[in-house]
């Protein structure tokens, strides 16, 4: 089988510019990948079928189905993608199939600005790229000129994700006031090609660069937020493509476009005490995985992503900086819970271990009806798989 990419078409409709494929798929099905810009300040972007080859590998992979792209693409990324990267992919993800990839031309696409972007999501992570590359750096060299707000995956499926990713972004853009940056919204329907079975923590890099691309020809570099640390890198069957971004984003570069790796030099714990340092931070935090809560505040403040931010800002006792994004008085009641999951997580979960490391650190000790929880936890467990033996 093969998958027929068109010759993208670039317009501008509605203050916003469009880029564009047709993509044949399956033999006969026809649908067309589209991104769309809102932003009056790009006047074009890159002509070439780069950021639909990216952003379709991987579906094309899946269903064992090669491409024919009838655009040009960058020989240096054609390359990579044709073999290295397929076959270092499929250790993350070892069902995918590996393909052919073929194209109508190659080219090569200049870029004459020194501008560099980067995503940004509120998070952890992409808070700690701003500080290393825009709040606490005067190299205008490498400094960041533009952030990026992307609808391809984080925000879930379907009409409701559409629905977040423009609250999420009202929510965010505040921070252009701040930085006095450019915050571009970029929606897309490239989540709809992407199978449930290839989840959106397995295959995030991919869908954010295909949108990284577009931008070749105004941006010389584009930072992505890493989310391990050094020590943390591996390559094998894993549920998040973070594992490996720092071996595949040189190879997801083109010959004047690069894509480097940043954050990789701290811990989840430094990380965080970092962005706490940042006033920005204080109303904009948003790290909530349960976007369709229903709290007043950004964040749910209950989910493990939350209970595990805030009980680190605990401990650094900058909490109360952060009433504006999180529901701190639901999240005491909940805390113990978290507490005793902290518990019993530390010897398989190295953030968990992490935090209990910073808690001997500040001298913290966990209430002694934790400990109670947790033994009675364990062993109700053990009880379970006894009581399964004997039936």
């Amino acid at each position: 089988m093969l998958l027929v990419v068109s010759v993208p078409k670039i317009f501008q409709r509605d203050n916003s510019i469009f880029y564009e494929v047709e993509v044949i798929y399956k033999n006969e099905i026809r649908k067309k990948l589209w991104y769309r810009v809102y932003s009056n300040t790009f006047s074009t972007l890159s002509i070439s079928s780069d950021a639909a080859l990216v952003g379709l590998l991987l579906p094309a992979m899946h269903t064992g189905e090669d491409i024919f792209l009838q655009g040009s693409v960058s020989e240096r990324l054609f390359y990579n993608l044709s073999g290295p990267y397929q076959k270092l992919i499929q250790q993350l993800i070892p069902n995918l199939t590996r393909i052919k990839i073929y194209a109508d031309s190659f080219l090569s696409i200049e870029c004459k600005t020194n501008n560099i972007g980067t995503a940004f999501s509120g998070g952890v992570d992409s808070f700690s790229v701003l500080a290393n590359n825009y709040y606490k750096t005067s190299d205008n060299a490498s400094k960041i000129s533009h952030l990026l707000f992307n609808n391809v995956g984080s925000h879930g499926v379907g009409e409701q994700a559409e629905d977040i990713f423009f609250k999420r972004y009202q929510e965010l853009k505040s921070i252009m006031e701040t930085t006095k940056l450019p915050f571009i919204k970029i929606n897309s329907n490239l989540q709809t090609f992407y199978n449930p079975e290839i989840n959106f923590e397995q295959t995030h890099t991919l869908r954010n660069i295909s949108i990284a691309l577009l931008f070749q020809g105004s941006f010389k570099r584009f930072i992505y937020a890493s989310g391990i640390q050094y020590k943390d890198v591996f390559v094998d069957k894993s549920k998040n493509m973070d594992t490996i971004d720092l071996i595949t984003l040189p190879m997801l570069s083109t010959e004047n476009f690069e894509l480097v790796s940043n954050g990789s030099e701290y811990s989840r714990i430094e990380k965080t005490l970092q962005v706490s340092s940042l006033h920005d931070s204080y109303s904009l935090l948003d790290v909530c995985t349960n976007p369709s809560h229903n709290q007043k505040v950004v964040n749910c403040s209950v989910c493990p992503k939350c209970m595990r931010t805030i009980f680190t800002l605990e401990l650094h006792n900058v909490l109360d900086l952060y009433d504006r994004v999180f529901n701190i008085e639901l999240y005491k009641k909940n805390r113990k819970k978290y507490f005793v999951k902290l518990l019993l997580e530390a010897k398989t979960d190295p953030l968990a271990r992490e935090i209990i490391l910073f808690t001997k650190e500040k001298n913290f000790s966990f209430p002694f009806e934790v400990y109670m929880d947790k033994t009675f936890y364990k062993v109700k467990k053990i009880l379970k798989k006894v009581k399964q033996r004997l039936i």
